[in-house]
């Protein structure tokens, strides 16, 4: 039996593109669900974000991650589409002035989320759940991801 071609978008944060890219199990299992109805897509920011996570962890002293290993994650984010329009950074600008506790990352998510009307899959929901109008992906096994 042929699987339908997945027929939405879902915006993928650090959070939980990190663990996948890691390999978590609960994570890797939720992200594999996903890509059986939807595309999984980053922002720029997100992209930034993950680049300078990337960073982080091959310098870090204990269990860093090798060149290799580095390079393989690198390429591999280069393979997602990242949206992006001009007047989500205007809705960013929004969502900080309404909620000033929101950190930068989530701001910019909540923006390319609202413009382009799809929902976010994120481990930090708090940020997210108050935002009107914005929708959430919450996978079957959600109370069992790995938030650390």
């Amino acid at each position: 039996m042929i699987s339908a071609p997945p027929n939405s978008f879902v915006l993928v944060d650090k959070g939980v593109m990190s663990r996948f890219l890691l390999g978590k199990p609960q994570i890797t299992e939720a992200y594999t669900k996903l890509t059986n109805t939807s595309v999984p897509v980053i922002s720029a920011s997100i992209y930034i974000e993950l680049m300078r996570w990337l960073v982080n962890i091959r310098g870090r002293k204990v269990d860093p991650i090798t060149k290799k290993e580095f390079e393989f994650i690198r390429r591999q984010l280069d393979k997602y589409v990242q949206l992006n329009h001009a007047e989500c950074i205007e809705l960013a600008v929004e969502v900080s002035r309404i909620y000033p506790d929101t950190g930068l990352g989530d701001c910019f998510t909540i923006g390319v989320s609202l413009f382009f009307d799809i929902p976010v899959f994120t481990l930090n929901q708090k940020h997210f759940e108050r935002i009107p109008g914005l929708r959430l992906y919450r996978p079957d096994n959600y109370d069992l991801l790995e938030t650390n």
